[in-house]
């Protein structure tokens, strides 16, 4: 009987040392396949992270932009209380062939290229002789538009293309500034 029970004892060391090891198996093949998961997915995680570090740098640089154009904004006195009235603030600065001047009635943060493109305006006689003549003797509509309003110069009343001049309403200030022209 007590060669049964060794026996017996035998056989259950032997099964629990084969699931220790089978156990044993299980964890190993687990770790690796885990270890190959993370290897895998690594390059989209750091993917991930760059991203979210571009938008959260994108998202300060909209904000700070955003401080920018609220400060300049409400530093700006150049316009009128009407579009008309800032187009024809627009037009004497024309006339003076003073680009400078023409471009404070643009809105502040686009200046500098507003100040260029009046040059290339100036630097045409053509194109610029022309404009004047039309703003002078032409036909002058206000229309309003979903933000702003737009001012069409017409040279006669057949006249299908006009001089259009986007105009935005700046909220600090009162006074109405050109978007686009």
């Amino acid at each position: 009987m007590t060669k049964i029970v060794k026996y017996i004892a035998y056989i259950l060391i032997l099964f629990l040392v084969f699931f220790a090891y089978k156990f044993y198996q299980n964890y190993k093949y687990e770790q690796q396949i885990e270890k190959d998961w993370q290897a895998f997915i690594k390059p989209y995680n750091e993917r991930r992270k760059a991203m979210e570090e571009a938008y959260k740098k994108e998202q300060e640089e909209l904000a700070a932009r955003a401080m920018k154009r609220y400060l300049l904004a409400k530093q700006d006195h150049y316009g009128g209380k009407t579009p008309e009235e800032t187009l024809a603030m627009f037009v004497e600065a024309l006339k003076k062939k003073d680009a400078k001047l023409a471009a404070k009635y643009y809105l502040p943060w686009e200046w500098e290229d507003a100040e260029s493109r009046i040059n290339l305006l100036l630097a045409k006689p053509d194109r610029y002789n022309k404009f004047l003549h039309t703003y002078q003797t032409g036909v002058i509509k206000v229309v309003d538009r979903a933000i702003g309003k737009a001012i069409k110069i017409y040279e006669n009343k057949e006249d299908d293309a006009p001089y259009i001049m986007e105009m935005t309403h700046n909220q600090e200030t009162g006074l109405w500034k050109i978007k686009e022209f």
